[in-house]
């Protein structure tokens, strides 16, 4: 009885298969109010990014090789309260021992990211220079599970495509505006995993409370 009653209820919550929404309703209803109070509670728009160094080397016809260095602090992502439901949820899939689920997409596509650095080259004194960046969208894949009671689970997060990097560097001058894409580069490779993760543990965490916030029968209308 009790089994029949959760695939009822499961059914009706995963409507979405039969054309009427519900499933991406609810999910448009928790990215637009439960997710950002969550985020917004846990401070994480913005949200610090460790700080990081990245190294480069240069050849002068007098000099020889010359080293350089930039160490890049107080970095800030911005934009994780902007999720968007991306397409339609799949499903309701059943398996044995396994509560009813339907999957679903997330697209972030407001993310941008900050930087202070200071540029030593060489022998020269240090630069400050700002490194400020842009990502284009970035789509996360969800598990949504429906337990009695009308709570939905978090089961599963994933990335199914992580965007690329467009930085811009302001204070380098004329002199170290040469190394350029060296800078691109190397200012890349480090903020790229340091996003990821920090979207992969921080964000997930803040979407699995704000599923919490809501429990499928406060939506019902």
């Amino acid at each position: 009885m009790l089994l029949a009653s959760l695939v009822l209820s499961a059914s009706l919550f995963f409507e979405s298969v039969t054309g009427s929404g519900t499933a991406e309703s609810y999910l448009d209803t928790v990215l637009n109010t439960a997710l950002q109070l969550e985020i917004r509670s846990l401070g994480f728009d913005p949200l610090p990014l460790p700080d990081f160094q990245a190294e480069f080397e240069d050849h002068v016809k007098i000099f020889g090789k010359v080293h350089g260095t930039v160490k890049y602090t107080e970095g800030l992502l911005h934009g994780l309260s902007h999720a968007r439901r991306y397409g339609n949820c799949s499903g309701p899939y059943y398996g044995y021992g396994q509560q009813p689920f339907v999957n679903c997409s997330i697209k972030l596509d407001e993310l941008g990211i900050t930087f202070n650095g200071k540029l030593k080259y060489g022998k020269l004194p240090s630069t400050s220079i700002r490194a400020k960046a842009n990502m284009s969208s970035t789509i996360l894949s969800i598990g949504l599970s429906y337990y009695p009671f009308d709570l939905i689970h978090l089961r599963s997060f994933s990335f199914l495509r992580i965007g690329q990097i467009q930085i811009k560097f302001t204070g380098l001058g004329s002199i170290l505006n040469k190394y350029l894409n060296v800078l691109e580069t190397g200012f890349i490779e480090h903020a790229w995993p340091a996003i990821f993760n920090s979207v992969g543990k921080e964000f997930q965490f803040a979407l699995a409370n704000a599923f919490e916030r809501i429990p499928y029968m406060w939506y019902q209308r």
